[in-house]
């Protein structure tokens, strides 16, 4: 799923990224509430999670608007300290749900799971790019008639391709949504996962449908070639 990340406590964000990442989740990165506000999230975000140090009362009226900005995506809000109150008054003015550290990787990522099945019915299930499906809630690819197995990794990047369709996407990008903070930019990782990706989309002799840039990136479009 496309998880939104409004950072406003760099080493939570750091932490709920590296846990979320495990699942395959790509990643969007937004520098605070208020910039959140002015540049609601995609259509496509699944959930939107919100990192506070702790509550403060400016939080409230800032959360209001993002709730009216962004009527369909859930909103999680992690706070490193927080009493009942500052909770109870996140959850009132639009948040919907609410935790405090310390919590487990497990409860975080069941909240996560929680809050999206609640808001499943209508959001997007599966995405396409010409004979491209790929259904969201079965976690599988197919090409035309033909299932495409994909490893968590090259699912999280296919998918975020997928919801960018024809952008051209830089590595550091790619590297940020997709691997997160403990991507290693000595390696040529993105290059090997998308020739892996590329195998197995046109393992059928299919047209090439990710296309390199030299120097700039990759981006995925339609209008293909073949390999």
């Amino acid at each position: 799923m496309l998880i939104v990340l409004v950072d406003e406590d760099a080493p939570m964000a750091r932490r709920v990224q590296k846990v979320l990442a495990k699942d395959g989740h790509t990643f969007e990165q937004v520098a605070g509430i208020a910039e959140a506000k002015r540049r609601p999230p995609a259509p496509q975000a699944e959930i939107l999670v919100l990192m506070r140090p702790r509550p403060h009362p400016g939080d409230l009226l800032e959360l209001r608007g993002l709730r009216k900005a962004a009527t369909w995506v859930p909103i999680l809000v992690i706070l490193r300290q927080g009493k009942d109150r500052g909770r109870l008054d996140l959850l009132k003015a639009g948040a919907d749900d609410c935790l405090v550290a310390p919590f487990s990787e497990r409860e975080l990522r069941t909240r996560v799971e929680v809050l999206v099945r609640r808001n499943v019915v209508g959001s997007v299930a599966t995405l396409k790019s010409g004979d491209i499906v790929m259904d969201l809630v079965r976690r599988e690819v197919t090409r035309g008639t033909r299932r495409v197995r994909l490893t968590p990794r090259e699912f999280a990047l296919l998918e975020y391709l997928l919801r960018r369709p024809g952008e051209v996407l830089s590595r550091t990008v790619i590297a940020n949504a997709v691997w997160g903070h403990d991507f290693d930019w000595r390696s040529n990782v993105i290059d090997a996962f998308i020739k892996l990706l590329r195998k197995k989309l046109e393992a059928g002799g299919e047209p090439r449908i990710i296309q390199s840039l030299r120097g700039v990136g990759f981006a995925l479009r339609e209008r293909s070639e073949r390999p």
